[in-house]
């Protein structure tokens, strides 16, 4: 960042622990059903160079990134693995009808609770500095 900023992080797995407790039939949807991320940009050259999208002296490459697997991903023993979030990059339209109403309440409680502040952890960002993350279980954006 230009200049010092406040920044915040989530903790996902205290989060993904809590849903577990307190709300056991959205803990079981956002750990089973599948979910889509993608993203279609044009952020770098035909050669692979970075490139601004307003460049237009430069000709762009389409990436797209897709993904499936559900917000909270479990390992082998059913413990948190991974946590998934990215309102930019969800792709509702994936889900089946029958499981659309469940979903989205579930993945709106996740989302509300995304921003409580019992799992939220607010901190200073000076200039010059960096932030180094555990990306699959700290939630940031």
């Amino acid at each position: 960042a230009e200049g010092s900023v406040s920044s915040k992080v989530c903790d996902g797995l205290a989060l993904s622990e809590y849903v577990k407790e307190h709300h056991p039939d959205a803990y079981k949807l956002l750990t089973e059903v599948q979910m889509t991320h993608s993203s279609r940009n044009t952020l770098y050259t035909p050669e692979g160079a970075p490139r601004s999208v307003y460049d237009k002296s430069t000709e762009p490459s389409p990436f797209e990134l897709v993904h499936t697997h559900p917000i909270i991903e479990l390992n082998a023993k059913g413990q948190m693995e991974k946590v998934v979030q990215s309102e930019t990059k969800r792709g509702v339209c994936a889900l089946s009808y029958d499981t659309y109403e469940e979903w989205m309440a579930a993945y709106s409680l996740w989302t509300q609770l995304c921003e409580d502040p019992r799992f939220i952890k607010h901190f200073d960002w000076p200039e010059g500095s960096c932030v180094v993350t555990n990306n699959y279980r700290t939630l940031h954006g």
